[in-house]
Formats: structure tokens, C-alpha cells, sequence
């Protein structure tokens, strides 16, 4: 009897020691994550075209995967791309100052059970001479962090090119958006008579461009009631001659508490050659209604100046620049 509890009590001392060491090497095992793998790191793009990243998993999960595109270098700034990052969206996602993602970047969602994604960048297409620019953007695991990217696929260069041609770009600016410390852009506000905050863009301004003789050649493309206004005239289609832009405020927001000065300006384009801003000075008290700026085309050339001063130029020839001039405020007769 006792050699049978002998073997019994060794039997089971053997049972507990190869149980505790598969314990043990369970603990030793790793979770092997899905990898995400992009097919091109470099692309050139012009002002207004879009660059399409594919990002293709080696193992498609059950579950989205989370990841971040951030600038990390270049001579661009984050705002002259915008980027959008899944499959399941058509808007740029942009982190917020809240949301566990660090500084400024795009939200990239790869979708549960796909085996492809994608990323469009799209270079801005501003009203600024700016020449060429680099950017340099990483892609890596954020949020969730439930897959990894390929070493050889984290950092995508981006060149971008200023758009040339002979078509004027033209822009009205008057609601005063700011970036806030995140650098997200955030509407400008004013403290109105009912003590509520509210938009500067609930105020409404259009412009037209006329010629000479004070017909409209545009279509009033630009009185649309958005903010802001802009549109694009064809160079080609414009004849040799004079223009003037004017400037009308359409309607008028809730009453301020106090009066304040329109941060209101005209932002004016040769694609690639030549970019300017006219200042126009007025106040919430004032109903707006006025040319502010002139301009002569001469072929493919153009000459801005003030809508009441010729003298008075901002911008002359093929290529010339001059900095932001303050515009008028008086009526034009016609």
C-alpha cells in the first residue's frame, strides 16, 4: 500500500510540473500583428491633382486598423494637402486636440476584412506663388494600433508644383477662420446684441467682375452665397481690355454687440506667376457696395491697380508682385 501511494504521490507531482511548465510557455508567446504594406513612397503632383497611396495587408483582421499620416519635413505646411484615408469616406479627417492622436495629422482607417485600402493626397490648389515644395509625411499605428506598417513604407514624399497658366484665380475673404494651438481651422466669431457668439461668414458678400462698359462677364459665378466666394477666370477667354471686381454685401448677420472692422480682402492669382491681396476697409456698420479693384489685360499680361487709382498699381506685368495694398472706399460712376 504504501508504494502505491509512493507512485501515486510522484505521478501526480509529474501531472503538476508539466502542467505549470505549458503555463509557462504560453506566457512566452507573442501576438503576430497584420502588416500593411503601401505600393509607392514618392509622387509629384501639381497644384489640384490628387496622388492615390494603396495600402495592401498581409493578413486582412476582423477589425479596423488605426494609423496616423503626419508632415514631419519639407518646405510645405500641413494645409497645402489634404488627405483622405479609407475606403469607407470622402472627407478629410483631421486630428483634433483631444483625441489621443499628438500633434496635427490625418486619420487613416484601413477597413475590417479588406485586403486593399487607400489614401488620396491632394495638393491644394491656393491662390499663393510658392514655387516647388517638398513634404515628407510618415504612416504609422495609432489608436487601436491593431496592425503595423511595413519598414520600407512609413515615410511618403510628396512634391508638389504651383499650377501655370494664363487663368485668374480670384478670391473673397471676409470670415475671418483662424487655426487654433492644435492648428485646426476654426471660425472666426463675434460677441452680437443677444450676447450669443456668432459666424462672421453669417454676413453675406459677393463680387462680379465687369468690364468697362459695366456688364457683367462672368455670370455672377461668385454671388453665390458662399464663404468664401471664388472663381477661376479663363484667361483665354477674357478679351484685351479694362475690368474692375466689385464687391457687394449681399446680407448682413445678427447685430453686433459692438462695431467691428471687416477683415474683408480680395485675393487675386496668375496661377504660377503672380499672387496679391487687396485690403478693403469697412466696418459692420457699413453696408458694403463698391469696385475695389481694377485690372487690364493685355494679352498674357495683367496689370492690377486700385478701381479709383490706375496710378495706384499692385501688380504689373508677366511675373511682377507687390505686397497687399489697402483698397478704396468710394463710389465708382459708371
Amino acid at each position: 500500500m504504501k508504494n502505491i501511494n509512493k507512485f501515486l504521490f510522484a505521478f501526480l507531482g509529474l501531472a503538476l510540473l508539466s502542467s505549470c511548465t505549458e503555463d509557462e510557455d504560453t506566457t512566452d508567446q507573442r501576438i503576430v500583428k497584420s502588416v500593411v504594406a503601401v505600393d509607392q513612397t514618392s509622387f509629384t503632383l501639381t497644384e489640384g491633382e490628387t496622388a492615390t497611396v494603396t495600402m495592401t495587408i498581409n493578413t486582412p483582421l476582423n477589425v479596423n486598423s488605426d494609423f496616423k499620416l503626419e508632415l514631419v519635413s519639407g518646405t510645405g505646411s500641413f494645409r497645402d494637402i489634404t488627405a483622405e484615408g479609407d475606403n469607407n469616406s470622402d472627407t478629410d479627417d483631421e486630428t483634433v486636440v483631444d483625441d489621443g492622436y499628438g500633434i496635427i495629422g490625418h486619420k487613416v482607417t484601413f477597413p475590417a476584412y479588406a485586403t486593399t485600402s487607400t489614401i488620396d493626397i491632394s495638393a491644394v490648389l491656393d491662390l499663393l506663388t510658392e514655387g516647388t515644395e517638398t513634404l515628407t509625411f510618415r504612416l504609422y499605428p495609432m489608436a487601436n494600433s491593431n496592425s503595423l506598417i511595413a519598414a520600407d513604407s512609413e515615410y511618403i514624399t510628396l512634391t508638389i508644383n504651383d499650377l501655370v497658366n494664363d487663368n485668374l484665380g480670384i478670391q473673397l475673404v471676409w470670415a475671418q477662420d483662424y487655426a487654433n494651438a492644435h492648428g485646426n481651422i476654426e471660425p472666426g466669431m463675434y460677441l452680437g446684441a443677444d450676447e450669443d457668439d456668432h459666424a462672421y461668414s453669417d454676413y453675406d458678400f459677393d463680387f462680379w467682375v465687369e468690364d468697362e462698359f459695366g456688364s457683367a462677364i462672368d455670370g455672377y459665378a461668385a454671388a453665390t452665397g458662399a464663404s468664401p466666394e471664388f472663381e477661376i477666370l479663363t484667361g483665354a477667354a477674357i478679351p484685351d481690355g479694362d475690368y474692375y471686381i466689385y464687391v457687394d454685401e449681399y446680407g448682413s448677420g445678427s447685430a453686433p454687440a459692438e462695431t467691428f472692422n471687416h477683415d474683408l480682402k480680395i485675393n487675386m492669382t496668375k496661377y504660377g506667376v503672380w499672387s496679391t491681396t487687396v485690403q478693403i476697409p469697412t466696418t459692420s456698420d457699413d453696408t458694403f457696395s463698391d469696385y475695389v479693384v481694377g485690372f487690364t489685360k493685355s494679352g498674357s499680361t495683367y496689370t492690377v491697380f486700385d478701381a479709383y487709382d490706375a496710378t495706384n498699381v499692385y501688380v504689373t506685368g508677366r511675373n511682377g508682385r507687390k505686397p497687399a495694398i489697402s483698397g478704396r472706399n468710394s463710389k465708382r460712376g459708371l
